[in-house]
């Protein structure tokens, strides 16, 4: 039953899109396949999806250009921090060692 519900579904829309004719010319019913308008479909949606899949692609290389770009500017400004940051005075990091062997005993 269910594979019965599903092929009708499949002719509906083959039907509702054009794809598929039912008629019954003469009394005699019959079922025309549209190739030339499949045909016609199936290469506009090439089109459109090849021109999606490029203007995704530029999109992702430009979001990657930015993202290296900012990397670039925030690696030349961290390592003037990291500079500043590793001229630590030798005494306060044995205070701070000191303070914590003092609270572990």
């Amino acid at each position: 039953m269910r594979g019965f519900l599903i092929t009708l579904v499949v002719l509906l829309i083959l039907v509702f899109v054009g794809w598929l004719r039912i008629s019954n010319p003469e009394g005699k019913p019959t079922l025309q396949v549209d190739t030339p308008e499949i045909k016609k479909d199936t290469e506009a949606m090439v089109e459109r999806s090849q021109a999606v899949i490029e203007t995704v692609r530029e999109k992702i290389e430009a979001r990657a250009d930015e993202t290296a770009e900012d990397q670039a500017t925030s690696d030349e400004d961290s390592g003037s921090d990291s500079e500043a940051a590793g001229a630590e005075d030798p005494a306060d990091a044995s205070d701070r060692s000191e303070a914590t062997d003092g609270d572990a005993a």
